[in-house]
């Protein structure tokens, strides 16, 4: 009984091994070489199962005329996605991205993300980040 269930928590294990180590690799690969434009938030999803998270939706365009797309989560109760909606969308933010490989991108969406890159945040960045916690923060 005992052995049906070593081969799946093998597997699960080496999973998040490598999620997590190909999270870092990416964080340490555009922190050595990135630069960094505006974004503009294209969407602003629910998850669609339980839990709170709020999917932002961005995308960006480097002089090469390539656009670029992703999405981040951010934890916020879902109750609050119409309040995010009206604060975010089609607004810009500051994307960092790799210069070698702009699909490892990281929005700007915490104070602790431009102080990780040593970037002044800008103020009407400051202005949304702020509102941004402070709607996320106080439905926890």
């Amino acid at each position: 009984m005992k052995n049906k269930f070593i081969l799946p928590i093998i597997v699960f294990t080496l999973f998040i091994a490598f999620a997590v180590s190909k999270s870092y690799l990416d964080e340490k690969s555009r922190l050595k070489n990135f630069d960094y434009k505006k974004a503009k938030v294209i969407s602003i999803e629910k998850f669609r199962t339980a839990g709170g998270d709020i999917f932002i939706g961005y995308e960006f365009e480097l002089n090469n005329n390539k656009k670029y797309t992703s999405k981040v989560s951010i934890k916020c109760a879902k109750e609050n996605i119409t309040l995010i909606q009206e604060l975010l969308l089609n607004k810009l933010l500051i994307v960092f991205y790799e210069k070698d490989n702009p699909s490892n991108n990281e929005l700007g969406l915490k104070q602790s993300t431009f102080k990780k890159y040593n970037i002044p945040l800008p103020n009407d960045n400051l202005i949304l980040i702020d509102s941004i916690e402070s709607i996320c923060n106080s439905s926890r």
